[in-house]
């Protein structure tokens, strides 16, 4: 595409995490572009310490920090990584999260009290739990549950599903409000780089 538009060298690529993959910014790279890219599967981290804040809407003050991170890909590369905190997103996130515990919780249930009525699978060995559509179409809390089929008095069928919170570290859940972007561009001040 970059190719096809003849975008100079240099030129700023500008990306959502879709299209970010580890092979686009290598390609990237290699080309002599530059690129401020939303970051793929990056730990939810804020130094509090580090930040600077930076008010970007009437109802919402973001706060930033920069810091330059060495890539993983035996090159001498380094992106700088620009962490950001909004509670106005960190209120929409946990809205969202609470939408998806309750649906889940919801499912695991109806789930549970199927165990007790006539033609449902009861086999001890297949845990439905996990399988059912409840944990597909909740997927971004359905990590953070340990969920377990229990047995009944002969150790053969299950008798109830179980489930019990344990959140993941480092994801939204635990991190609401977090956002990082990823650039190759080392020297934009941190305010650059978010208004960029």
């Amino acid at each position: 595409m970059l190719t096809g538009l003849r975008a100079p060298g240099n030129a700023v690529v500008i990306m959502d995490s879709g299209i970010a993959t580890e092979d686009n910014l290598r390609w990237l790279r290699d080309n002599a572009y530059r690129y401020l890219v939303v970051a793929r599967a990056t730990a939810r981290v804020f130094d509090a310490d580090e930040t600077r804040a930076i008010g970007t809407a009437p109802r919402d003050t973001v706060t930033v920090y920069k810091e330059i991170v060495a890539l993983e890909d035996g090159t001498d590369c380094k992106d700088a990584r620009l962490r950001r905190f909004s509670a106005a997103r960190a209120e929409k996130e946990r809205s969202n999260v609470n939408h998806f515990k309750t649906r889940l919780e919801d499912g695991l249930q109806e789930l549970h009290d199927g165990l007790s009525r006539p033609r449902t699978c009861k086999k001890l060995d297949y845990n439905p739990a996990p399988d059912r559509s409840a944990c597909r179409e909740n997927a971004r809390v359905a990590r953070h549950y340990e969920i377990t089929a229990t047995a009944d008095s002969t150790g053969a069928k299950a008798a109830g599903i179980a489930w019990s919170l344990d959140p993941v570290d480092d994801a939204m859940p635990t991190y609401p409000g977090i956002y990082c972007l990823r650039s190759n561009i080392l020297d934009w001040q941190a305010e650059t780089t978010w208004q960029t």
